[in-house]
């Protein structure tokens, strides 16, 4: 292997509490690169990528190292989102599955420094490093995004000691992959791998995937990554970052990592929404009881007591959305790893499933029992949360938390009438002792109570529109009924004035027929039509008119005929 010859501006070293020394992660072309030590708190960007016009988590982001997700924007659209928050370096996740070890110096794109030059952007003076998916994994071991106590160490550091740095950093990272790549030598991982040991080797190689200080990367972040990989697109490698969002209120949510599935097939930037429905049986290592409410959710489910492939197959065939395993470790609460698999064959597995950690997990259980139980259920004495709460207002040490609780209960429609004293009227506050906290907790029952009636007033308002609209529309329909009913009634008639006078020019043509025929020898019998025409006792004086009218029509026209 060529000597090391690392430049001071090439790189800063990234360290934490147990991470086994520090990390060497490329600076970026843009942002500070003047020796500096940075000592501060580690917040990870919302959303993760900053790949949105603003940050949620801002004012959290203030005076910390921000850690943000590779993918969705260019990298100096995501430094000056930080820059903005107030953040004092940004330290880039590399997510580039197949190289885990894969870190390169950041450069502007075209398109930046066009947009830059053309809205006068401010300069970006953060420093700005890319850290590889490995030394990510181990960051995030220590520090879950969900843990909001963790601190980074972060350096800039002269000639000479950034060269002595540089070689222990490449001579722990060898040691470490040579460990893992057990076998395979290392010119063959040299090869087929464009890791860090080849950022800290001279910047003079001819290979092009060297990110050389004399040759700066310009180009976008989907560019570089079609670059790194020779062989797999980016695409079709399930993305080994993953994050699991959930709400715990109309206007708060949480975020915490949770590693992907080795054997899941998810394209990089990829969102799977839905609601949390836990398995039964929770370890899903029997057949499901309720597969049918498992299908379009989004499931939870326990580690152990069968393989990975197994459970989750399970789970896929009831019509899962994505899965989220819990970790069973108690000794390592905060643990989450990967989950992969060696003899077993998981090819048929495509659910995207992530694991989450043991305090993750029972959080999300605690959550979810919360979110969908009865605000108004009884404990086995017969007592609700709102009765609960008001007799802990008695207690001077758990006031202020259960006022808390009752305005949260009762805006969320909780019972405030005790059913064995409905018809006194007696309230769950009336066992409050504190006359001034009574009248208080009565003014926030009023208040809600008035809210409530306002929003059913409204709901009866809307629904009376409705009905009236509704109304107004059957009404349309039966006056038309009722004009076709009389436009019936009047076209009946007139088809039978009609049939008469056909009967009758009948009755009249065969009387004449029978005239001017020789009498015969036999009685002619009275054909059907004559006999009922003769009929005039069964016949209305309205029939005997229309009959001689159409008679004396007949015979004045046959007197003119001859």
């Amino acid at each position: 292997m060529p000597d090391i010859d690392p430049s001071t501006q090439s790189f800063a070293f990234v360290s934490w509490v147990s991470s086994n020394g520090r990390r060497a992660c490329p600076l970026a072309t843009f942002g500070s690169r003047d020796p500096v030590t940075l000592n501060a708190r580690l917040a990870c960007a919302d959303p993760p990528r900053a790949d949105q016009p603003e940050l949620k988590n801002a004012s959290e982001l203030r005076g910390a190292i921000a850690l943000v997700v590779r993918g969705g924007c260019t990298f100096a659209h995501k430094a000056r989102l930080l820059q903005r928050a107030g953040a004092v370096a940004m330290v880039l996740a590399n997510n580039t599955r197949e190289e885990p070890l894969a870190a390169f110096t950041m450069g502007e794109s075209l398109e930046d420094l066009a947009e830059k030059e053309a809205d006068n952007a401010q300069e970006l003076m953060l420093p700005c490093v890319m850290m590889c998916l490995r030394d990510v994994r181990e960051l995030f071991k220590k520090f879950p995004p969900s843990v909001k106590s963790g601190a980074l160490k972060l350096e800039i550091l002269p000639l000479q000691e950034a060269q002595v740095v540089a070689e222990e950093c490449l001579r722990i990272q060898r040691e470490q992959h040579k460990a893992e790549q057990a076998g395979r030598g290392w010119k063959a991982i040299k090869s087929t791998t464009s890791s860090i040991f080849k950022l800290l080797e001279p910047q003079n190689a001819s290979d092009s995937s060297s990110a050389g200080e004399n040759h700066p990367p310009t180009i976008d972040d989907d560019a570089k990554a079609a670059a790194i990989t020779d062989t797999t697109p980016i695409g079709a490698q399930p993305p080994p970052l993953a994050f699991v969002q959930w709400a715990t209120s109309a206007s708060s949510y949480e975020l915490c990592f949770a590693p992907l599935a080795d054997f899941c097939s998810t394209a990089a930037g990829t969102s799977f929404t839905g609601k949390l429905v836990a398995c039964d049986p929770l370890l899903a290592d029997k057949p499901l009881t309720n597969a049918e409410q498992l299908r379009d959710a989004v499931v939870l489910l326990k580690r152990g007591s069968c393989s990975f492939p197994l459970k989750l197959e399970r789970v896929q065939r009831a019509g899962a959305l994505a899965a989220i395993v819990g970790n069973d470790d108690t000794k390592d609460p905060d643990a989450a790893f990967v989950m992969s698999v060696d003899t077993i064959d998981a090819a048929n597995i495509t659910l995207p499933s992530v694991m989450v950690s043991h305090r993750i997990f029972d959080k999300l259980q605690t959550e979810h029992a919360a979110a969908n139980a009865d605000i108004n259920a009884k404990d086995c004495n017969g007592r609700t949360p709102l009765l609960l709460a008001c007799e802990a207002a008695n207690d001077h040490t758990k006031e202020s938390e259960a006022v808390q609780i009752i305005d949260k209960l009762v805006s969320s429609g909780a019972t405030m009438e005790e059913e064995e004293s409905v018809e006194n009227g007696r309230l769950f506050i009336d066992r409050v002792e504190s006359l001034e906290l009574r009248r208080e907790l009565e003014l926030l029952y009023l208040r809600n109570a008035a809210r409530r009636a306002q929003q059913k007033s409204k709901t009866l308002e809307c629904e009376n529109h409705t009905v009236r609209a509704q109304l107004k529309c059957l009404e349309g329909e039966v006056d038309s009924l009722r004009d076709r009913v009389v436009e019936h009634d009047s076209h009946g008639k007139q088809l039978k004035q009609l049939q008469l006078q056909v009967n009758t020019m009948l009755q009249f043509l065969t009387a004449q027929q029978i005239k001017t025929l020789p009498a015969p020898t036999e009685v002619i019998a009275g054909t059907p039509l004559l006999s009922s025409g003769t009929d005039t006792a069964a016949r209305s004086e309205e029939e005997l008119a229309l009959d001689a009218a159409l008679a004396r029509d007949l015979g004045k026209n046959m007197a003119i005929a001859q």
